[in-house]
């Protein structure tokens, strides 16, 4: 529940041609839709934007804009994104054949993010058992899109780490 509920006709604004048009500035925008990554319709990149606001014209726009409001004012994110984020996670599953996202994040040491992309960044569990990677930021994780080392290290070699590590942390 947030502390502070929105009321959608705090939104409303008058226009050039007189007709009430709700709209906010864009980083307000960007605020309340933060837990949302994976629902393309609350991609800023596909809302109509004009002078830093984000205007709701169309019935479209603006069950998307209630959406994001009940989601902020109640705490949580539209199901439809929870739908999606399960659909990820069920992705990384099906490549990793039976390691979760969060068996993943729990084996890599110093894991950064998700960044805007949902991507991790972290060591790479190859590269620290050879005494490399001190930076933490050889390896890249998305649950989509699989693992990646920038030294080299191949993600079947990665994978088998971190079921040895899952396994040795379940015993």
């Amino acid at each position: 529940m947030s502390k502070y509920p929105l009321d959608p006709r705090q939104l409303m604004r008058e226009n050039t041609r007189k007709q009430t048009v709700p709209k906010m500035d864009f980083l307000r925008y960007l605020a309340l839709t933060r837990g949302i990554r994976k629902d393309p319709r609350f991609k800023l990149s596909n809302q109509e934007i004009v002078n830093g606001m984000v205007y709701f014209r169309d019935a479209a726009a603006m069950r998307n804009l209630q959406e994001i409001i009940q989601a902020h004012n109640t705490g949580s994110v539209p199901e439809t994104e929870v739908k999606l984020q399960q659909e990820a996670k069920n992705e990384w599953m099906r490549k990793s054949d039976g390691i979760t996202v969060e068996m993943t994040l729990d084996a890599l040491e110093n894991v950064r993010g998700p960044d805007g992309s949902g991507t991790y960044t972290a060591r790479c569990i190859s590269c620290a058992e050879r005494g490399g990677d001190s930076d933490s930021n050889h390896l890249r994780f998305h649950p989509e899109k699989g693992l990646h080392c920038f030294a080299g290290c191949f993600a079947p070699q990665i994978l088998g780490l971190i079921r040895m590590k899952t396994m040795e942390g379940s015993k």
